[in-house]
């Protein structure tokens, strides 16, 4: 398991992975209503392998998607990379699966970036508010 990068007000998680934003919800005759996870299941995966923090405190998060260019524009906003709200939204679903956060209510404010980089990731900082 690795360990989660923490002092007394920040802690750090860096996923080297693509990010996937939050899939709109499909409507199933058995099922019902669902979400769809089969595109965010690499970011789950990532995400068990750092000890949970089991946050319930007010907190502030930086994320930084990094996104491997391809093509010639000169932003991420591709269709096929998705909207930021999205990746946001999936982002703070798949920290509660993970125990990262005890609930999404303790998320006070959120700053996103998505950039182009060298190879895929989520770098995801935690601040402890007072």
């Amino acid at each position: 398991m690795l360990k989660t990068s923490v002092n007394a007000n920040l802690s750090r998680i860096v996923i080297y992975c693509r990010s996937y934003p939050l899939a709109r919800t499909r409507l199933n005759r058995k099922k019902g209503i669902y979400q769809p996870l089969s595109a965010q299941e690499e970011s789950i995966y990532w995400l068990y392998q750092y000890e949970p923090l089991k946050i319930d405190y007010p907190i502030k998060i930086d994320v930084t998607y990094g996104f491997f260019k391809t093509g010639k524009l000169l932003h991420p906003v591709s269709p096929t990379i998705g909207d930021i709200d999205n990746h946001i939204k999936a982002l703070l679903d798949n920290l509660q699966r993970t125990d990262h956060l005890v609930d999404d209510r303790f998320v006070i404010e959120i700053n996103a970036i998505k950039t182009w980089s060298t190879s895929n990731f989520i770098d995801i900082k935690f601040w402890r508010i007072k």
